[in-house]
């Protein structure tokens, strides 16, 4: 009769019980490769994260400074228009201080 060493089961167990220690270190292998995929993934996204609010800081300090701009432009367009306004009435109470010059009669 076989012994229990001889049985299909007996030669089969360290052959199954070395499979399983393969795989428990297999799969903690990947368990430990899964988390440093996920520390990565969160790292590359929190970068990612960085570069768009940054790239959106940027973008909202180029829109203030166009504006800022614009306004500048608006201020120096109402300046100017002042100024011909100005200039017109100065040349208009001149003349008219011309004018009134030759009638007035000098004592």
């Amino acid at each position: 009769s076989l012994s229990p060493r001889g049985s299909p089961t007996g030669l089969l167990s360290p052959i199954i019980a070395g499979l399983h220690k393969q795989l428990e270190e297999e799969g903690k292998r990947r368990c430990i490769y899964l988390d440093e995929q996920q520390e990565r993934t969160s790292m590359m996204s929190r970068w990612f994260g960085n570069v768009v609010s940054d790239s959106h800081s940027v973008v909202a300090k180029a829109v203030v400074l166009q504006l800022q701009c614009q306004t500048k432009e608006d201020q120096l367009k109402q300046a100017l228009q002042d100024r011909q306004q100005i200039q017109k009435e100065y040349t208009t109470l001149a003349e008219v201080f011309s004018t009134m010059s030759r009638t007035v009669p000098h004592k």
